[in-house]
């Protein structure tokens, strides 16, 4: 599977700053954002029968799509491929997807009388995958790798109104807790079944391996984890004990690097990780406001942008693939895509008024889901690579 396993970047909430890293040398640029050379086409994907609206929210490298479908207080998962959109159905209430592999399996969540459960789409069948393991949090966000291995967080219920988060894989029908006997969460999942995650009471890193769990080094301070690569690299953020910084980090080896900040900023974190060891994530002087996409390579941290300090805040990275092209939400333009210095806005729907655009995921090519909200409705969309001489064509 050569998508970017990972999770939305998470930083630790910070109450200070500290001093920035030497100044890193930004890449050329040749376009500006909004160029009509935008190297993409936008593809309405439809929605399901009944409903109202549809936002896509995952892809894989064969150009499947999953997302979900709904109406006022429905909602189904959906996956589209080739123009045609299937209904995956339910276990009960609202279900909403978060994952797919390269064999077309999803994973997701849906509510049965009012509480949360994952489930694996395969082959046509929905399978609760946990069916003693009620959620009240639907933001467990389950995970899973080609051989259809999944991670997510779960709840132990001391009682009605208090439960502990639990890291956990379902593999082949079984259900194994990481991190036995203490509050937990799950990162991501490799092709090796190798998993990164955290303790919640210390805030330790750790990487689990073939049922062996190591906790991983820190700065000083808590760290979280966010993606794990095939070589088994690990990303994620780490803080220093005082509590006023927090930066990107990498794991390898069992040692920890920190990866810094871009010049003028004085936080990071890391949010994803190529195969090749790429590491993508954001820099920020105040997170709360958005922050400045970076790509860390071959031991230097470089922005995404040579015109970052100027740029419009970047609100959210979703993803990069193993060329370093990546895709985010870029605050007042919405969804992008950053290559080699340039920001290509993602172009919308036409004949309606579109209120905002949101990427949520890229693959390989370089193709983008998302949606795309045209007045109070919205639009699952894939934004499709295309040849730039092909877009730079007139329309007919």
């Amino acid at each position: 599977m050569s998508r970017i396993v990972g999770t939305v970047l998470l930083v630790v909430a910070i109450t200070g700053c500290d001093q920035a890293t030497p100044p890193t040398t930004p890449r050329p640029s040749a376009l500006d954002v909004g160029s009509p050379l935008v190297p993409y086409e936008v593809i309405d994907l439809g929605k399901l029968s009944g409903m109202t609206g549809a936002e896509a929210v995952a892809l894989n490298d064969r150009g499947q799509i999953v997302g979900f479908s709904g109406t006022q207080g429905v909602t189904h998962p959906f996956l589209w491929q080739d123009g045609v959109m299937q209904d995956l159905g339910t276990l009960g209430g609202l279900t909403f997807p978060t994952d797919i592999n390269e064999r077309g399996q999803v994973v997701g969540l849906s509510s049965i009388l009012g509480w949360w459960y994952p489930f694996l789409w395969s082959d046509g069948v929905m399978t609760n995958l946990h069916p003693d393991g009620r959620m009240n949090n639907p933001s467990a966000v389950p995970r899973m790798n080609d051989a259809g291995q999944v991670v997510w967080t779960r709840e132990s219920f001391i009682n009605p109104h208090l439960s502990i988060p639990h890291a956990v894989l379902w593999s082949n029908g079984v259900v194994t807790d990481l991190v036995a006997g203490r509050p937990s969460a799950v990162a991501g999942i490799n092709e090796r079944g190798e998993i990164a995650g955290n303790t919640l009471d210390s805030g330790q890193a750790f990487a689990w391996r073939n049922g062996t769990l190591q906790f991983l080094p820190s700065l000083g301070g808590a760290a979280s984890p966010s993606a794990i690569n095939n070589r088994g690299q690990v990303v994620g953020t780490a803080i220093t004990p005082s509590a006023t910084i927090a930066h990107a980090v990498l794991w390898e080896h069992g040692q920890i690097t920190d990866l810094g900040v871009l010049p003028g900023d004085s936080l990071s974190g890391a949010g994803f990780i190529t195969e090749s060891g790429d590491v993508a994530g954001m820099s920020y002087n105040d997170r709360f406001a958005g922050g400045h996409p970076f790509l860390w390579r071959n031991g230097v941290l470089l922005p995404m942008s040579p015109t970052y300090l100027t740029d419009s805040l970047l609100f959210q990275l979703v993803g990069v693939n193993q060329r370093g092209t990546a895709a985010g939400i870029l605050r007042g333009s919405g969804a992008v895509v950053l290559e080699n210095g340039v920001t290509w806005k993602l172009p919308t729907l036409e004949g309606g008024s579109t209120t905002a655009t949101a990427a949520t995921a890229i693959n390989a090519r370089g193709d983008v889901a998302g949606y795309v909200h045209v007045l109070s409705a919205a639009h699952a969309v894939l934004w499709r690579r295309i040849n730039p001489t092909t877009a730079a064509l007139p329309s007919p």
